[in-house]
């Protein structure tokens, strides 16, 4: 068992989580992470969506990016309906929209890139709109 690697910090604001974290990330720091999302979700009612900001070289091992599969799995099974990214600093910007885009789609969780945290917010803001 190793220390856990990586930091991540989650706000609500509403029915959207934010979640701002620098990396890299082992499965320690993805464990830690998806019982404090856990927790989170119960605060939220029904649909809910998610600006996440990526700092520096957020890759996952692949333990770690295996546990991100479940732990996206489960929050679209508890209303996750859109997810905004943002990937500031990092050299490793292709594998790391690589590593995310994969977990996504595998997990049927609508997604998309963004460079300014305004337009992501409003581009998650207008997906949970057109469920209501």
């Amino acid at each position: 068992m190793f220390l856990p690697h990586g930091e991540y910090r989650i706000e609500l604001d509403n029915n959207v989580m934010l979640v701002e974290a620098k990396g890299p990330f082992n499965i320690e720091v993805v464990k830690q992470y998806s019982q404090q999302v856990a927790a989170t979700l119960r605060q939220l009612v029904l649909l809910w969506g998610q600006v996440v900001i990526l700092h520096q070289n957020s890759l996952f091992t692949p333990e770690a990016e295996q546990l991100m599969y479940k732990t996206v799995k489960d929050r679209k099974e508890h209303g996750l309906v859109a997810s905004a990214v943002i990937i500031n600093g990092s050299a490793s910007q292709f594998i790391i929209e690589q590593q995310v885009a994969q977990i996504y789609q595998a997990s049927k969780v609508s997604y998309r890139f963004f460079d300014d945290e305004c337009e992501a917010r409003a581009w998650v803001d207008g997906a949970l709109t057109g469920y209501s």
